[in-house]
């Protein structure tokens, strides 16, 4: 049995499907694999229960509908390894290795990668058993106060591949530790294995144009402006799919916000138009090979473009999808896949022979 650490909290669409990418790509692999998630103490859910009674987590009513499709997404496509954080030594001798990644669970900005880094450097198993795949960093930097545990945590892995260029640098930078490059693993599953998973949402209609929509450092109103612009120029619909943090008061469509992971996979295959901040929106979009624009990130976060860069350049796209409101209404639904399928087959070859080798399959 193989282990998957990943970022497993919250209902984001991005780590649930990147989840299922690479237990789907193992099981490719002829490896029997379920993703190691902890379970909630009696103690901790009680505190909850208090919490929501005195009003201090204002978020619980608004997602419980949200995080009721995650869990029913979950419980239909993942194969979970549950157990008690303080009990993950317990797995030692039953795991044969342990995967590490995708997502940014290098990312020392999020509380999760902080928090956690016992789990995502697999340092409840023997080194020889720990193993990174397309792990991300997410920024351009390994935060000063966690520079030293990023090293340890580095050092004692047995294998590693990296999602982005400039996470290789960092890890030559501060270990000296050649490492490669790998795509995102929902790259590696065709249109044909994502649809499997798809579920067209019951507020599409059977005739619905739309132009789609997914920013997870909120949209400014000049780029607000700009799609509403495009959608009323070519008679579209806009749909906005939500950042699973925001408050009450940014919903509003609850439907669009109760989306579940197989439903944003089919939304954004049968769009006219994506725009988004979105690693993920981009990388779907892709996969499905419809017209998009990659907007920078607003918000209080710290620089993530090295991935778009990364993913962008690699498939030679640079030139088409970067977001621009000076663009006009026509040129927008400009796209140029012209040689992207070959560069990912390759890029699946290369991803094969890294695990095969890592995980020693002959």
């Amino acid at each position: 049995m193989t282990g998957i650490t990943t970022i497993t909290e919250d209902s984001n669409y991005g780590n649930r499907l990147q989840n299922y990418a690479v237990q789907s790509f193992l099981e490719k692999l002829g490896v029997e694999a379920g993703t190691i998630v902890y379970k909630t103490p009696f103690i901790r859910k009680l505190k909850n229960f208090v919490k929501i009674l005195l009003g201090r987590r204002k978020f619980v009513f608004i997602h419980k509908k949200r995080d009721a499709a995650f869990y029913r997404f979950n419980k239909k496509y993942f194969k979970l390894i549950r157990i008690r954080e303080s009990h993950l030594d317990d797995l030692r001798d039953k795991l044969d290795n342990v995967v590490c990644g995708s997502d940014q669970i290098w990312n020392f900005t999020f509380p999760v990668a902080r928090d956690n880094t016992v789990l995502f450097f697999a340092k409840f198993v023997e080194p020889e058993k720990r193993i990174a795949f397309s792990a991300s960093i997410g920024t351009d930097d390994i935060l000063e106060d966690y520079r030293q545990c990023f090293i340890d945590g580095i050092n004692g892995m047995k294998a590693i591949s990296v999602r982005e260029e400039r996470g290789r640098e960092i890890i030559k930078e501060l270990t000296g530790r050649d490492v490669p490059v790998t795509v995102d693993p929902t790259l590696l599953l065709s249109r044909g294995e994502w649809r499997e998973i798809e579920k067209k949402p019951s507020f599409v209609g059977e005739n619905d144009r739309y132009l789609l929509t997914y920013f997870l450092g909120g949209c400014s109103e000049e780029v607000r402006d700009y799609i509403e612009g495009i959608a009323r120029a070519n008679e579209l619909k806009v749909i906005d799919l939500y950042d699973e943090f925001l408050d009450k008061s940014e919903i509003e469509n609850k439907k669009w916000f109760a989306a579940d992971p197989g439903e944003f996979a089919w939304l954004i295959e049968h769009c006219e138009l994506m725009m988004t901040d979105s690693f993920h929106g981009c990388v779907f979009s892709i996969i499905n090979e419809v017209p998009f624009r990659c907007f920078k990130r607003g918000g209080n976060v710290a620089n993530m473009s090295s991935r778009m860069n990364t993913l962008f350049g690699k498939l030679n796209i640079s030139d088409w999808c970067i977001g621009d409101i000076t663009e006009n209404s026509e040129h927008v639904f400009y796209k140029d896949y012209t040689g992207v399928k070959d560069i990912i087959e390759k890029e699946k070859t290369f991803a094969y022979k890294y695990l095969k080798g890592a995980l020693n399959i002959e």
